[in-house]
């Protein structure tokens, strides 16, 4: 992986990793979200890591391809 002048992708990987997990009740501190149902809390958790795991699959292979 490349360096970045904050660092590599690898150790930015291992921070998401290590980062707080969304919970129903992390996700009710934020504005819009505050009377979500647990169902839908969760629902909504799921997809947001579908996207964000198809954004960092769609960056990785584009950092691949412009390699030299």
């Amino acid at each position: 992986m490349r360096s970045t002048k904050h660092g590599s992708h690898a150790e930015t990987y291992q921070k998401i990793l290590k980062a707080e997990k969304m919970t129903p009740e992390r996700l009710r501190s934020f504005p819009g979200f505050e009377e979500i149902e647990e169902d839908e809390a969760k629902h909504v958790i799921e997809t947001l890591e579908c996207f964000c795991g198809i954004i960092v699959k769609h960056i990785s292979k584009k950092e691949r391809d412009e390699e030299p």
